[in-house]
């Protein structure tokens, strides 16, 4: 219990980084207005289309509350839409906030250079080696957005969703490891024979 509030208490890292999520979330919202076109247009959309931030708010930001969402969603609960949504989303960058600041001070120190390196250069090599510029050409057009500009943007935004996952991998990676580190193994479990002659 002491660890999971200390996971969740709120300092200077925590609330600064959540605040990023938050703006990152508000302009993933007014992106999503392409959409639907319903007017009138959000006033900052021109501005912020040259951005992937819709990529980061659905596919980073939102994972927890959508991992959460498919289990309410059996027993008929519904949190994708109205205030259940937006609360569910703040939750949830609140949650990646303390978990990106934890595991970065808990896990930082033990990346090698090489380790670093791989962690950032992987996404890097996916995007140059699989085709990604012919899917985002299509879903670019569908949407009305054919400018390069555009498309390298949802190139860049999938690129660093890749990017935090792999992150994550490497990092939880780390915690199992010491997780099971600190398991102690009974001895006369870990030696059946000289249990037996004990005995």
């Amino acid at each position: 219990m002491q660890k999971i509030k200390v996971f969740f208490k709120p300092d200077l890292g925590k609330i600064l980084l959540f605040g990023v999520f938050l703006l990152i979330s508000a302009g993933g919202g007014i992106q999503a207005w392409v959409f639907t076109k319903v007017s009138p247009k959000p006033v900052l959309y021109d501005i912020l289309q040259y951005f992937p931030l819709w990529h980061i708010w659905v596919m980073v930001l939102l994972l927890p509350l959508h991992l959460i969402s498919m289990v309410f969603g059996i027993i008929g609960i519904n949190l994708r839409s109205g205030p259940a949504y937006w609360a569910g989303g703040i939750i949830s960058a609140y949650f990646l906030s303390c978990l990106f600041l934890v595991s970065f001070r808990n896990y930082a120190g033990r990346f090698g250079k090489r380790l670093w390196a791989s962690v950032i250069l992987l996404p890097v090599v996916v995007g140059e080696f699989v085709p990604f510029f012919e899917y985002f050409s299509v879903l670019s057009l569908l949407r009305g957005r054919d400018s390069l500009m555009s498309q390298m943007s949802d190139l860049y935004g999938l690129l660093l969703i890749v990017w935090v996952y792999e992150y994550f991998f490497v990092c939880a990676i780390f915690y199992a490891y010491d997780a099971l580190g600190r398991i102690k193994v009974n001895p006369a479990l870990s030696n059946p024979e000289r249990n037996k002659e004990s005995s």
